[in-house]
């Protein structure tokens, strides 16, 4: 079942968890108007965290197949942030609280 494929994927990687509640801390939306900066925060956070694409897009699947501008941009975004280390921008202590950053209880 489609229940049980979602929860192992979560289970494979600790990461989709931690992109699920930057996304909810952040009221991100990645609808029109709002695609490229949600992403841009989304796909620099998930850099600076240690998440791969493919947990990005786990976190995003429902909307990526529901949206055919979103999957464009998200293909230019990820690459583009990662090229340009946008997950750096996370390093400097002024940036960590400028976003709702979720940090999973240790």
């Amino acid at each position: 079942p489609l229940c049980k494929f979602i929860m192992e994927k979560e289970k494979y990687s600790p990461y989709v968890k931690v992109l699920k509640n930057f996304i909810k801390h952040n009221s991100l939306t990645f609808t029109e108007g709002r695609r490229n900066s949600d992403l841009v925060m989304l796909c620099g956070y998930s850099l600076h965290s240690g998440a791969e694409k493919k947990d990005v897009e786990t976190v995003l699947e429902k909307k990526l197949k529901a949206d055919a501008e979103l999957v464009s941009e998200f293909n230019f975004i990820y690459p583009y942030a990662k090229k340009n280390n946008y997950g750096d921008w996370w390093n400097n202590p002024k940036n960590k609280n400028a976003i709702n950053a979720y940090t999973p209880p240790s």
